[in-house]
């Protein structure tokens, strides 16, 4: 008798949701207020916005989000994200690329520069 095993692959979709969740989770246990964009395909996953009490720890930044699981970050992506973060008042957000390797729970997180 022979057994046949599926493997089980996830998909880049799957991948993607279950980092955006994670960040998600995490962010909400810091104390934001976490605005999903999933689906728009637009510049940024996440936008995260501090209640008060953590408003005056953060400086009231409001944070900008672009989560990318399993591949590195490609150089493009911090183009994109850098060209969309000059539209943005430097001193009010914080535009940030956060990349979730594969297997790994914490998210290795970037800020990404005006210049």
């Amino acid at each position: 008798m022979t057994i046949v095993m599926r493997s089980r692959r996830v998909g880049s979709y799957a991948k993607g949701y279950r980092g955006e969740k994670r960040a998600r989770e995490f962010l909400e246990g810091e104390g934001y207020y976490v605005v999903e964009s999933r689906g728009s395909h637009g510049t940024f996953d996440l936008v995260a916005v501090p209640f008060a009490a953590v408003s005056r720890a953060t400086d009231g930044l409001v944070r900008l989000i672009q989560v990318k699981t399993g591949e590195p970050p490609r150089k493009g992506d911090r183009g994109r994200l850098r060209t969309m973060a000059r539209k943005f008042d430097a001193g009010r957000v914080l535009c940030e690329l956060w990349w979730f390797p594969d297997y790994q729970t914490k998210p290795v997180k970037e800020v990404i520069s005006w210049d």
